[in-house]
């Protein structure tokens, strides 16, 4: 793969996860993993993906927390969610 399509790659990674694009997260755990997960779970990484992220908004990444805690899940690689609020 050139570097090019590398950097054309990574901006449509980036893009969907920023846009939480099921599509896209359908279409990627079909290659990936040999099946398409439910939306729950294909927004639950979406937005998993988004708070880990730091070139993604900061308002986008809070929402995405906020969603994720009011749904029970844990940040991506760790226990818990810092107790000061802040982002992961």
């Amino acid at each position: 793969m050139d570097s090019e399509s590398t950097k054309r790659e990574l901006a449509e990674r980036f893009r969907a996860i920023r846009d939480l694009d099921r599509e896209w997260g359908r279409k990627i755990a079909a290659e990936n993993a040999g099946y398409v997960p439910t939306d729950e779970v294909v927004l639950m990484s979406l937005h998993k993906a988004r708070v880990s992220l730091p070139t993604v908004p900061a308002l986008l990444r809070v929402q995405s927390m906020t969603w994720l805690k009011a749904r029970g899940y844990k940040p991506l690689g760790m226990r818990n969610w810092p107790r000061d609020g802040s982002l992961p």
